[in-house]
């Protein structure tokens, strides 16, 4: 008999946690439910998105909580009464793709990453590979396997990034171009407009290209990462290294190893199976 399934959090690994549930005739996952009411009501991939407060009222056998917040997201369904026994906590490792859809995801990552710089290349936009990715393309790791692409770019070019992706936006068929939530400068003391660049594709066996334009901004003898929300003391953008990746040549700080290690600590080349400590 088929365990019935709602999976916390409607988003990249939710999502991916959606697709592994479909391949196992165990499972059946009947909802969503997330803490963005803007979302409630919505399906994505067939499956409707419902708030935490309804879970009193579904009669369910587990929930999966999995991505970035999994301690909080204990801590939440711990005030909602729900039993302990009814978690299924998923890593990295359980909600992966399978090999031939990471493979196809790469692909396409790879195809637009190139699209991608060749834009940047055409109105002189220097970038870096950031955060996330940044971890993995020095760990040698598949750029597929994370949510997204974290691209950094300086602050004094925000104008020239605001123009291209609105020329994206309006000539360029591929991709899809979104304004999200913006950071918040301290150095600044203002909010900056966070840009997200995503691939358009009908597959829905796996997450589209998706490239998150990152900023940094320069006060004085300070530098910030906003998207990390991290202050550093000196440029680590001032040099830039190239690493080959699959027969691209990406660019990334001059002091990556250095870099990681403040943004994720000693321990950054260890690959975990969760983000956070549980």
């Amino acid at each position: 008999m088929q365990k019935k399934i709602i999976i916390f959090g409607a988003g990249y690994h939710g999502r991916n946690a959606l697709r592994v549930c479909a391949r196992n005739k165990k499972y059946k996952v009947i909802y969503f439910v997330d803490n963005n009411s803007k979302i409630h009501g919505r399906k994505i991939l067939n499956t409707k998105i419902l708030s935490p407060a309804k879970l009193k009222s579904i009669n369910f056998d587990k929930i999966i909580v999995c991505g970035r917040f999994i301690p909080s997201i204990v801590f939440q369904l711990n005030n909602l009464n729900i039993n302990k026994s009814k978690l299924l906590l998923w890593g990295k490792k359980e909600i992966k793709l399978q090999k031939r859809e990471l493979n196809l995801r790469s692909k396409d990552c790879v195809k637009s990453l190139k699209e991608i710089m060749q834009i940047f290349n055409l109105y002189q936009l220097k970038f870096w590979i950031d955060l996330g990715s940044l971890l993995a393309l020095i760990r040698k790791q598949d750029l597929a396997e994370s949510s997204d692409i974290d691209l950094v770019m300086n602050y004094n070019d925000l104008d020239k990034i605001k123009k291209i992706c609105d020329l994206i936006k309006k000539k360029n068929k591929k991709f899809i171009v979104k304004k999200e939530n913006s950071y918040y400068s301290k150095l600044l003391k203002k909010k900056i407009p966070k840009y997200v660049l995503i691939k358009k594709t009908n597959n829905t066996n796996y997450e589209p290209a998706t490239f998150e334009l990152n900023i940094f901004v320069k006060k004085n003898n300070n530098f910030e990462n906003l998207a990390k929300k991290k202050l550093f003391t000196k440029n680590i953008w001032s040099k830039t290294h190239y690493v080959r990746y699959k027969k691209l040549y990406l660019p990334v700080t001059y002091c990556s190893n250095t870099y990681l290690s403040k943004l994720y600590g000693k321990d950054w080349k260890i690959k975990k199976n969760f983000f956070n400590k549980l």
